[in-house]
């Protein structure tokens, strides 16, 4: 079932002054909370509003990839909704993560939607910077089947770093998709990086992004997968 609650008059009008946001997934009603008293900017705050490209992945993940039984981490969470809808969607485990002073939105988020999830301990919010030393990350994380991350490609300085996280929890049949808006910051070169990495990218059709309102306005995801786990 489509986000039957969620319509696009004008797909730029995202909402972003609601304290708090309702969608439907199957048969369940996802509630996201929002921060719209904080001042957001390119290097601040941006985790405090729940932005279309977040829409667009768990859209995906729910509708087009098998997510039951499989172990999961969200980088850069925000406001929690793709890691939520994981979780709704039968994933063994989900981790959901983000830096210090993000983490609490994402904590509660949880907390509004603890009960559509049949056994709430599949669910962890967990403190990481990119910036951590890759066996730190994985202690924190261990290793898992997906990777997921939605609008985290928008400063080119933290591609590196991103890219290391995920090589950090990436086993031989990792894979991950990654969703974001064009908005020319040079968010392509992380796809160049990641091969170079050794992950095999594709991007997925147009035609597949749901809703469909934010077909061919910018909106992209991303298909990734490991051919050598490398050290690391």
């Amino acid at each position: 079932m489509a986000l039957v609650r969620y319509t696009v008059a004008n797909p730029y009008a995202d909402g972003g002054s609601m304290a708090e946001r309702g969608f439907v997934f199957g048969d369940r009603y996802v509630r996201i909370g929002q921060r719209p008293e904080e001042d957001i900017d390119l290097n601040h705050n941006t985790g405090m509003k729940l932005w279309e490209g977040s829409i667009i992945l768990a859209e995906h993940i729910f509708h087009r990839i098998t997510v039951a039984g499989k172990s999961v981490v969200e980088l850069g969470s925000g406001t929690g909704l793709v890691g939520i809808v994981a979780a709704i969607a039968g994933a063994a485990s989900v981790v959901l993560t983000d830096l210090e002073g993000q983490v609490d939105l994402v904590n509660e988020n949880v907390e509004r939607n603890v009960e559509l999830v049949e056994d709430k301990d599949r669910i962890r919010v967990v403190e990481v910077d990119w910036t951590e030393q890759s066996d730190a990350v994985r202690n924190k994380i261990g290793m898992v089947d997906l990777v997921l991350a939605s609008e985290c490609l928008y400063l080119p300085h933290l591609h590196a770093p991103l890219l290391s996280t995920m090589r950090a929890v990436a086993h031989a049949g990792t894979r991950a998709f990654l969703s974001y808006k064009q908005r020319g910051f040079g968010e392509e070169g992380f796809f160049a990086m990641a091969r170079e990495a050794g992950w095999v990218v594709k991007m997925i059709p147009q035609k597949a992004i749901r809703p469909a309102e934010l077909q061919g306005l910018g909106y992209q995801i991303w298909e990734m997968s490991m051919t050598v786990v490398r050290a690391g």
